[in-house]
C-alpha cells in the first residue's frame, strides 16, 4: 500500500486515550451494532426486523447473546431468560443462531430478582442487564471464585481457592485469586483451635482452600473499596495446599519492584492486579478481534511456518541450524511472503496472530520476539484496507479506555518520507525534515556524495537546537555505515518462489499488519510492551528468569556441524578477561 497507515495509528490512539470516556447511551431497548448482525426476526405481537428495537416495553428482545465479564458469548442465556415465567418474556422466541452485540432488554421483572434459568449469566435490574461473574467452580476444587461473592450468596456453603494475601489480627485471613478479595473469619471458639491455629499461622502468599458459609459483615465494618466488601466467609475447614517459602519482594500493588527483580521472578510479578488485568484484557482483545474478522468478516486463521528461509533486507535475523551441514532456517521478521502466497492460493482473506522474531536492540517498543496482528485480503484497495482497521479497533477497543472514532488522518507514503523520513512517523513531535542537498554538493564526505548521486537522492535533515555537541565520531560512522547499507542490493534468487507465484495467477492484495504489544501498552497506558507480555525479554534481548540464551557444548554443537571461535579476551562466560 501506498499510503502508510499503519504510522499514525500510534498518534490517533494516543489522542484518544487523552479524551476523558462518554457513557455510552444504554436507554430502555437501546440496540449496540446491530449492522454487524446475522439473526432471524423477533416474533411479538407487532412484527419487527432483526436488530431494531420493539416500542413496546413489554417485549423482550431476546436475539441477542448476553456477555459476561470475560465477554464470552451466553446464547443460551438469552434463549433460557425467553422460556422463563417471568411476566412480559413469553411472547417471544429465541434463534438459534445470532452474532450480534449486546442488546439491552427491555422487559420488567422484579428489580434485582435474577430471571430464571439465567442466574449464573445476567441479572435484570430495572430495563438494564447487568453480568455476573461467571461460574469459576466450574471443573475445579471451588464453588465460586475470591471476586464473586456477593450478598445474594448469603447463607450458602461455599468453596474458595487462593493465596494469602494478609492475615489480621489473628481475626481474619484476606483470600486473594485472579478475581479479586474475600475476606475470610477465623473462628474464635475454643472447639477450633485447630482450624485457627492453622489460619493465623499461614505465611503470606499460601495456597490454600477455605469451606464455609457466607453471611454479611456486621454494620459499620463494610469495604466500599472492594465488590465483596459487604460479605465474609466463616471458615468451617481448611486445606493448606502449598506452604509459601521467603520471597524476594511482597506481592502488594504498593511495593515498588526494581524491573531487572520483576523479570526475573517473572511468576510472582504475574500475580500483581496490574499485570492480571493486562493479560486478560489482552486475552479479551484478542477474542474480539478474532469474532470481527473471522465470524463477521469472513476472514481465515492460517498458521504460517516459524522455520524459514532468510529474507532479504530488514532487521537482522535469528537463524536456526538445521542438521545439514552449511544450512540454516532463519525466523521469519513477519509473515509478509506466506499471506501474499496465501492470497495467490485463493484464501482470499487471511488473519493471523503472528509470532516474528528480530535480532535487534530492545527498546521499551521493541523485543526480540513480538505478535502482530497479520492481515492481508484480496480484490482491496487502501480504502478498503483503512475501513476495515477502523472497523476492527472500534469494535474490539475495551469500554472502559473510551472510544475510538473513525475516520482516522491518513498521510501518503511520499508525504511521510517528504516530511519524517521514515513511514511510521510519530506525530507528535514538530520536526519535519529539512532538505540540504544544496549545502553538499561539493562535500568531500564519501558516503554523502554516493548518496547524492543515487536516482532521486538527496541530504535531509532536522533542526535539533544545540545538537552539534551531541553528535560524536561514532555517531557519524553510524550514519556511514547505515548509509552504505541502505544502498547495497540484495539477491534476487532469494526471492525467486515468491516472484514464480506472484506470475501463477496472483489477485490484486494489500494488507496491514499491526503491533499487538505496542497496541496494549497504549490502551492500558504502559511505559513499554514487556508489561503486556507474560514472559518478556530483557533490555539486552536476555531472559532473566531462565537465563536463555544460555551456552551450548561442543558435544551439542557436533551434529549441527557448528565450531565457536571466542573473539579475543572473552571467555565461555561472556566476561571480559
Amino acid at each position: 500500500m501506498s499510503c502508510k497507515y499503519t504510522a499514525l495509528l500510534q498518534s490517533v490512539l494516543l489522542a484518544t486515550l487523552r479524551r476523558p470516556p462518554t457513557p455510552r447511551p444504554r436507554a430502555c431497548g437501546a440496540a449496540r451494532r446491530t449492522s454487524f448482525s446475522r439473526c432471524s426476526s423477533l416474533r411479538a405481537g407487532s412484527s419487527s426486523a432483526a436488530g431494531r428495537v420493539l416500542p413496546s416495553p413489554r417485549v423482550c428482545a431476546v436475539n441477542v447473546q448476553i456477555l459476561d465479564r470475560e465477554d464470552r458469548w451466553f446464547e443460551r442465556g438469552a434463549r433460557e431468560a425467553c422460556k422463563s415465567t417471568t411476566p412480559h418474556s413469553t411472547e417471544v422466541e429465541a434463534s438459534d443462531t445470532t452474532y450480534i452485540r449486546p442488546i439491552v432488554l427491555p422487559f420488567h421483572p422484579s428489580p434485582g430478582k435474577p430471571l430464571n434459568g439465567v442466574r449464573r449469566s445476567c441479572q435484570v435490574w430495572g430495563h438494564h442487564i447487568y453480568p455476573l461473574p461467571t461460574t469459576h467452580g466450574r471443573f475445579t476444587l471451588r464453588t465460586h471464585s475470591c471476586g464473586e461473592l456477593r450478598t445474594a450468596h448469603l447463607g450458602e456453603e461455599v468453596t474458595l481457592c487462593g493465596w494469602v494475601q494478609y492475615v489480621r489480627q489473628d481475626l481474619f485471613v484476606i483470600l486473594r485469586d485472579f478475581s479479586g478479595l474475600t475476606q475470610i473469619l477465623i473462628p474464635q471458639d475454643e472447639s477450633r483451635l485447630v482450624l485457627k491455629k492453622t489460619l493465623c499461622d499461614l505465611p503470606l502468599e499460601s495456597v490454600i482452600m477455605v469451606r464455609g458459609k457466607v453471611r454479611r459483615r456486621p454494620e459499620g465494618q463494610e469495604n466500599k473499596a472492594i465488590l465483596t466488601g459487604e460479605i465474609e466467609v466463616h471458615a468451617n475447614n481448611v486445606e493448606v495446599l502449598n506452604i509459601c517459602q521467603k520471597l524476594p519482594f511482597e506481592i502488594k500493588d504498593f511495593v515498588k519492584k526494581s524491573e531487572g527483580l520483576r523479570m526475573q521472578y517473572r511468576y510472582l510479578d504475574l500475580r500483581s492486579s496490574q499485570m492480571q488485568y493486562n493479560l486478560r484484557l489482552r486475552s479479551r482483545l484478542v477474542m474480539k478481534m478474532r469474532e470481527y474478522l473471522c465470524n463477521l468478516h469472513g476472514f481465515v486463521d492460517v498458521e504460517t511456518p516459524t522455520l524459514f528461509k532468510r529474507t532479504p533486507g530488514g532487521a537482522k535475523e535469528f537463524v536456526v541450524p538445521s542438521g545439514e551441514p552449511g544450512r540454516f532456517y532463519s525466523l521469519p521478521q513477519s509473515p509478509q511472503q506466506f499471506k501474499q502466497l496465501l492470497m495467490v492460493a485463493g484464501i482470499d482473506r487471511y488473519f493471523q496472530l503472528a509470532r516474528c522474531y528480530r535480532d535487534e536492540g530492545s527498546k521499551p517498543d521493541r523485543q526480540p520476539e513480538f505478535t502482530q496482528v497479520d492481515i492481508e485480503m484480496s480484490f482491496t484497495d487502501q480504502a478498503g484496507i483503512r475501513d476495515l482497521v477502523e472497523g476492527l479497533l472500534q469494535y474490539s477497543w475495551p469500554e472502559e479506555k473510551g472510544f475510538v472514532s473513525p475516520p482516522f488522518p491518513v498521510m501518503t507514503y511520499e508525504e511521510a518520507m517528504r516530511d519524517y523520513g521514515v513511514d511510521k512517523p510519530d506525530t507528535r513531535f514538530e520536526m519535519k525534515l529539512v532538505d540540504i542537498s544544496g549545502a553538499f554538493h561539493n562535500t568531500q564526505i564519501q558516503f554523502l556524495r554516493e548518496a547524492l548521486h543515487q536516482p532521486g537522492g538527496s541530504i535531509q535533515a532536522i533542526c535539533v537546537p544545540q545538537g552539534a555537541r551531541h553528535l560524536k565520531g561514532k555517531d557519524l560512522e553510524s550514519l556511514r555505515q547505515t548509509a552504505k547499507a541502505r544502498f547495497n542490493q540484495e539477491d534476487p534468487s532469494l526471492l525467486s518462489h515468491l516472484l514464480e507465484a506472484l506470475d501463477s495467477g496472483a489477485p490484486p492484495h494489500g494488507g496491514i499488519a499491526l503491533g499487538l504489544d505496542r497496541l496494549l501498552a497504549i490502551i492500558v497506558g504502559a511505559s513499554s510492551i514487556r508489561d503486556v507480555i507474560a514472559f518478556p525479554k530483557s533490555f539486552r534481548g536476555h531472559d532473566l528468569m531462565s537465563h536463555a540464551p544460555d551456552f551450548v557444548s561442543e558435544e551439542d554443537l557436533r551434529p549441527y556441524h557448528i565450531k565457536v571461535t571466542w573473539p579475543e579476551g572473552l571467555t565461555p562466560g561472556g566476561e571480559d578477561q
